[in-house]
């Protein structure tokens, strides 16, 4: 590459200023840059791995539902992630003390019917005599 198409380049992105940093800056700077990528890059396989697990929840009807965890006290140590069919999930939302709690619920439920889930059907089969 020519010197004249290496500075076009810089140009043409905004980035000419960066030629009046020093070498140690920019070194500094590539580090840094490149520890972001690395790091939204295990973001973005994160992302990609939760569609695939949720469009296998969904094939079977199964949520995830955020719970507490909790020490002989009943202090929070944790929360955590149970994997449970639709109707036992609408179920578990009804208990704050098992889940994260009930203004969590209607979130939760919310995001179940975002994804396409049938949550008021399924909340009625778990009525009383059905």
């Amino acid at each position: 590459m020519t010197l004249h198409t290496l500075l076009k380049d810089l140009t043409d992105k905004d980035d000419v200023d960066l030629l009046t940093k020093s070498d140690a800056w920019l070194e500094a700077h590539r580090h840094e840059l490149a520890a972001s990528m690395n790091e939204l890059s295990g973001q973005y396989a994160a992302v990609l791995t939760a569609q695939r697990l949720k469009r296998m929840l969904q094939q079977t009807n199964h949520v995830a539902v955020q719970r507490l965890v909790t020490d002989q006290n009943g202090q929070v140590e944790d929360i955590a992630i149970s994997l449970m069919p639709l109707k036992e999930a609408i179920k578990a939302l009804q208990f704050p003390g098992v889940t994260v709690g009930l203004s969590n619920a209607s979130e939760q439920l919310h995001c179940w019917e975002n994804d396409g889930y049938d949550v008021d059907t399924t909340a009625a089969l778990r009525k009383p005599n059905n």
